[in-house]
């Protein structure tokens, strides 16, 4: 770890920054293991920014305080705007990069062996948001292996994830294609414009396979 940076929260207004403005990070920026840029306030005009803290891609988040549940989740920051400052309640994690992948740290923290290390050392009074201290972070124990093995388990894991991503988005997409085909028989036989009980089975087939193709299949004829 070479250096663990901690924010600043200054009052922002209750909108996200204009293209030309800075904005400051909320907390819900990396909920989830995932970095929500979108997830910030405009800093004020008048109120001078820090040009130190702005998010770069390539830095890691960590979130300082929150629930006991979500305190000390961690994104990676890959696709970001300009103008963004981490805030108070985030620290940036800069870390040797012989030696970690910061999306492998991503997925080691908010793993439950990572999560079984912060969640009990958070600290914090009954009815407080739980905060981690910098020996919290140095002190976590994460798995000791290559940098390039990281890479590689980060790619696997990904295409892992999306695998099923992918295949739902393919069945909802079969379901609306073979419900807009339903519809359109039921229009066409409710005007007359078609007779199912004279089609044949193989019409019905071939019409439904190309619906279901995302083509348009000509009315069917009786």
């Amino acid at each position: 770890m070479k250096s663990i940076q901690q924010g600043w929260s200054p009052e922002c207004a209750n909108r996200i920054a204009e293209a030309d403005e800075w904005g400051v990070l909320k907390l819900g920026c990396v909920s989830g293991g995932e970095f929500h840029w979108r997830e910030h306030k405009a800093l004020p005009a008048g109120t001078p920014a820090r040009p130190e803290l702005e998010v770069h891609p390539g830095d890691l988040l960590m979130s300082r305080g929150n629930t006991r549940e979500l305190v000390g989740s961690c994104a990676a920051v890959e696709e970001t705007r300009p103008r963004l400052l981490i805030s108070d309640l985030l620290y940036r994690l800069k870390l040797e990069e012989t030696t970690w992948y910061p999306q492998f740290v991503e997925l080691a923290v908010n793993a439950p062996a990572g999560r079984a290390q912060i969640e009990p050392a958070a600290l914090g009074a009954a009815g407080s948001m739980p905060k981690i201290t910098h020996k919290v972070i140095k002190d976590l124990r994460l798995p000791d292996v290559p940098v390039d093995e990281q890479v590689r388990i980060v790619r696997e894991i990904r295409e892992m994830r999306t695998g099923p991503d992918d295949m739902r988005k393919s069945i909802d997409c079969l379901s609306r294609r073979l419900a807009e085909y339903r519809d359109a028989l039921i229009a066409e036989a409710v005007t007359g414009k078609l007779d199912v009980n004279r089609l044949s089975e193989s019409q019905l087939d071939e019409s439904a396979h190309a619906a279901s193709e995302g083509g348009r299949p000509e009315v069917l004829s009786t």
